[in-house]
């Protein structure tokens, strides 16, 4: 038996360069997934990173595929070939009933076994459930899935699709009946569990055999007996309301409170009340069903163990993932070895009495839920979308009591949106940085706002806002509008000229030809990468636009002709690397940021920049939200696909995504995400990535909040862009009979405005921070020699706050630059002083960044953007 790669072995002869071969491929599974993992189920990534198998590992059959190899016995688990008796198994399927018809939202799907995995994403398209489900006790098996498995494809349709995922493994995985009952006692709509059995094992086929979903029990062994059960919903469940836990009096007693201290609120609730006053039992009944509840998937309250480990290994805190153009940036490094240093720390729950400045309380179904909440803070924030639900808390938590010195922040019914969030963040109202999120339950509303909520922490908390990030930027501003026009206010006047938005998608080179026929009577525009591919083919655009403003961007343009990109005018954003505008004709700047914006304001009290709403994920939003706001009415989106048919063909093929055979220059799934269907711009289906489905669903709302006789045309087989009318081609006849354009006219037309010098600015913003680096700088440097109790740090975090705070009284811009990178260590500090970490773990915190506050003056001296 030969060792291959990462823990492949082969148990019959093969050729070697085939082995290893499929070696090479399941090590890629193996990272796609674990990366997967790491993004959407971070336990189970840490559970199998250092998992060593016992009993089974994956294994290359002499058929040269994947099966599982029993140790002991030294038999494969599958009969060979593996992949085609589970097709058959699979086949079955097809004779039942198409279960994909059934309405979404009342179906479950539970997966016992996992194997190789090749049946999870097929079964999930088929069956298209709210929930899934999946268990696998044998903890061999899971880790052997990782090889061989689609998780990276299922993890990421699921959370596209919202569909809620639950993978137990291991000791976990053996209380099936426990966790159908909890399902159906907080989902009792849920009509259809569909349950499939994949390998046989003996704690779970016991509760098969109990529930009557198995009619014999098979061998005690973990071999292959699929079957699939049609919908059943006979598992005893618990009545969703008892009377008993209603009280009225409560009610009353709450309303009393709110009548009084939040009277918008009590008025909500009192007219609910009013008009169902006959039939109370069923207004609340139907807040449990499926009109308004019907993402709802409630558990009970964590248990102190389990809410412990999550403050531990809380996202919003500790998770910060910032761009890979990032890595050498002493941030990057300060955060990475903070993660470690979390990650390998055993933390204790004795003694510890949790407490934070902010508790943002998501969902109030659960009074446990809602009094332990109020206790953790003086300092709460309620949120619940659903007011039926809110009004349900009034019967059966005290709110009256509980809450009367607190004064929380009620965020009921609209206004439970994050837009309320940040204007109280911004009112001084809220702090963000000692806070915690407390999610009792899942619902799809509250966890959409749970991520909204950890974007809106970490991008405060230094995720958007770190030293280098602000020095950078700020830097480029002053040097760069110094030296070009900036975008001002938006055009009151029509540009009715076609302008084309050149994508690098796929479709733009069929499109090739007609532009070429066409250049002279069009308004061009390249967007990124796209201006590689047009230059190959012999097309000079009127205008290149540029969201990426890094030196790896000056060193791919740098491969161009220097002749060429003279002859193109450069949009880009204000703190683009200085480099790049000299590489073309001329440059102008336009703020794609609220800071950059920000920036330009404090230089000029009286300029008024251009506001863009829509200028990410990608540069031909970017682009698309410029040409809007200019008041372009006749635009035509070329090679703006966000989709591809094939993942081997993602962009245009002469692009330099790929290499003179035309194969991808890395894998594009593993970097981007997995690829998954939508709707496609020429009818059916095509294929696109997480970022790209955001991008357009940010494209769709520019265009929808433009002018009604705004035209814009979407060229080719891409992604359907509601809002726009679909081209299968351009008509190359079409625009030859139209008149030639005056592009100088239409240069004209975009109004820009030269800003006064202002390097003098920057100089300044160096001398202060390089102060009060020093200053900080020493006070740690101090600190570190003593005793780190928790005393001790509060003063000195006290202390640099005070720092911080006084820049404050130079300017904004002055104490910005420094504020972000200063709450990520605040957060983290406040956090682990809450849990009662030990000594240890703060020698290396304050270690960790005195290290950070030494590098920051070091670019301050070498002066680095």
């Amino acid at each position: 038996m030969r060792l291959l790669a990462n823990n492949l072995t082969t148990k019959y002869p093969v050729k070697s360069l085939q082995a290893q071969e499929i070696a090479k491929k399941a090590a890629q599974q193996f990272q796609k997934n674990m990366f997967a993992f790491k993004q959407h189920i971070p336990n189970i990534a840490i559970f199998f990173e250092n998992y060593t198998e016992q009993q089974f590992s994956i294994t290359i059959t002499d058929d040269g595929e994947l099966n599982l190899l029993c140790k002991v016995t030294g038999l494969v688990l599958y009969p060979i070939p593996a992949r085609q008796n589970i097709n058959k198994h699979m086949k079955k399927l097809e004779l039942l009933e198409q279960p994909g018809s059934l309405d979404k939202n009342h179906k479950a799907l539970v997966i016992s076994g996992i194997g190789l995995g090749y049946h999870l994403k097929e079964l999930v398209d088929k069956i298209q459930p709210q929930f899934l489900l999946i268990y696998e006790p044998q903890n061999d098996l899971f880790k052997a899935s990782l090889y061989s498995a689609p998780w990276f494809k299922l993890l990421t349709y699921c959370n596209i699709k919202q569909i809620q995922v639950f993978i137990q493994h291991g000791d976990a995985a053996n209380n099936l009946i426990e966790d159908l009952n909890e399902l159906l006692t907080a989902f009792p709509t849920l009509r259809s569990i569909y349950t499939y059995r994949h390998l046989a094992n003996e704690p779970l086929d016991s509760q098969f055999f109990e529930l009557g979903l198995l009619s014999a029990h098979y061998p005690a062994t973990a071999d292959l007996h699929s079957f699939l059960t049609l919908p059943t919903t006979s598992i005893n469940a618990k009545p969703n309301i008892d009377e008993n836990v209603l009280s009225k009096a409560m009610l009353q007693k709450n309303l009393i409170f709110f009548q009084k201290h939040e009277p918008v609120l009590h008025q909500q609730l009192f007219s609910l009340l009013n008009e169902h006053q006959s039939q109370l039992k069923n207004l609340l009944l139907s807040y449990l069903g499926t009109d308004s509840l019907e993402n709802f998937l409630a558990y009970s309250t964590p248990s102190p163990a389990e809410e412990f480990e999550n403050i531990c290994r809380d996202p919003a805190v500790y998770g910060l993932t910032l761009s890979k153009k990032n890595i050498d940036t002493p941030f990057l490094k300060l955060v990475n070895s903070v993660r470690k240093e979390i990650e390998k720390s055993i933390f204790n729950l004795e003694n510890t009495k949790l407490k934070f400045s902010e508790v943002f309380l998501l969902g109030v179904l659960d009074p446990k839920a809602c009094i332990n909440a109020v206790y953790m803070t003086d300092k709460l924030v309620v949120i619940e979308k659903n007011v039926g639900r809110f009004l349900i808390s009034c019967f059966t938590t005290p709110w009256y009591s509980i809450t009367k010195n607190k004064k929380p922040l009620w965020l009921i019914g609209d206004n439970a949106k994050i837009d309320y969030i940040e204007n109280a963040y911004r009112q001084l109202r809220l702090n963000l940085i000692d806070c915690y999120i407390f999610q009792p339950y899942y619902t799809k509303t509250h966890s959409k706002l749970y991520q909204q909520l950890v974007e809106k922490i970490q991008s405060t908390n230094g995720k958007n806002s770190y030293f280098e990030k602000y020095y950078r930027s700020i830097s480029r501003v002053c040097i760069n509008t110094e030296l070009h026009h900036y975008a001002v206010k938006k055009s009151e006047v029509a540009i009715s000229a076609p302008i084309f938005i050149i994508g690098n998608g796929p479709s733009l080179e069929k499109e090739i030809t007609a532009l070429k026929s066409i250049k002279d009577k069009i308004m061009i525009i390249s967007c990124g990468t796209a201006l590689t591919t047009l230059y190959k083919n012999g097309i000079t655009p009127d205008i290149h636009v540029e969201l990426e403003k890094e030196h790896d961007t000056f060193i791919s343009l740098k491969q161009l002709p220097p002749d060429y990109l003279k002859k193109i005018t450069l949009w880009a954003t204000s703190d683009i690397l200085p480099s790049i505008p000299e590489l073309f004709n001329s440059c102008k700047l336009h703020g794609a940021s609220l800071f950059e914006a920000e920036i330009l304001m404090h230089l000029k009290t009286d300029f008024k920049p251009l506001t863009l709403n829509y200028s990410f994920y990608t540069v031909t939003n970017f682009a698309l939200d410029i040409i809007l706001q200019r008041g372009g009415n006749n635009i035509y989106l070329v090679g703006v696909d966000y989709g591809f048919s094939l993942i081997n063909m993602h962009h245009a093929s002469s692009s330099g995504y790929f290499d003179k055979n035309g194969q991808s220059l890395y894998d594009y799934e593993m970097v981007h995400g997995a690829a998954f269907e939508t709707p496609a711009n020429l009818g059916g289906n095509c294929l696109t990535i997480p970022a790209f489905l955001i991008a357009k669903e940010l494209m769709q709302k520019a265009i929808q909040n433009c002018s009604q006789n705004t035209c814009l045309f979407n060229v080719g087989a891409g992604a359907e862009i509601i809002g726009t009318r679909p081209l299968v081609k351009l008509d190359i006849d079409y625009f030859e009979s139209q008149a030639g354009i005056n592009k100088a006219k239409v240069f004209n037309a975009f109004e820009y405005l030269s800003i006064e010098p202002v390097r003098k600015m920057r100089s300044d913003i160096v001398k202060n921070s390089a102060n009060t680096l020093d200053n900080l700088i020493l006070l740690w440097d101090e600190g570190i020699r003593q005793d780190l109790n928790k005393p001790l740090l509060l003063l000195l975090t006290t202390t640099q706050r005070t720092n911080i705070n006084s820049l404050l009284a130079i300017s904004d811009t002055n104490y910005q630059i420094l504020d972000g990178s200063v709450r990520y260590f605040e957060a983290i500090l406040y956090r682990y002083i809450a849990i009662n970490a030990p000594r240890d773990f703060y020698i290396y915190l304050v270690t960790y960044w005195l290290n950070y506050l030494k590098d920051s003056r070091k670019i301050l001296i070498l002066q680095k953007i």
